[in-house]
């Protein structure tokens, strides 16, 4: 999934839980509650892929 894929799907359950009516709204906030775990997993991955890439890695192997 690409990062436009991932907004849209972030956005688009944040639209469906504003808008959602009382016999949808437990669909909406699980709707929601995917796209923020999927969105919080995506960031959380790119994350560690820029602290690999800044420290080098000869500190990691020390210990530092």
């Amino acid at each position: 999934m690409t990062w436009t894929d991932l907004s849209q799907t972030y956005r688009d359950a944040l639209n469906a839980f504003n808008y959602a009516d009382t016999d949808h709204i437990d669909d909406a906030i699980a709707r929601l509650a995917a796209a923020e775990q999927e969105l919080s997993a995506q960031l959380e991955g790119l994350r560690h892929e820029i602290i690999l890439h800044t420290v080098p890695s000869h500190d990691w192997a020390a210990g530092e």
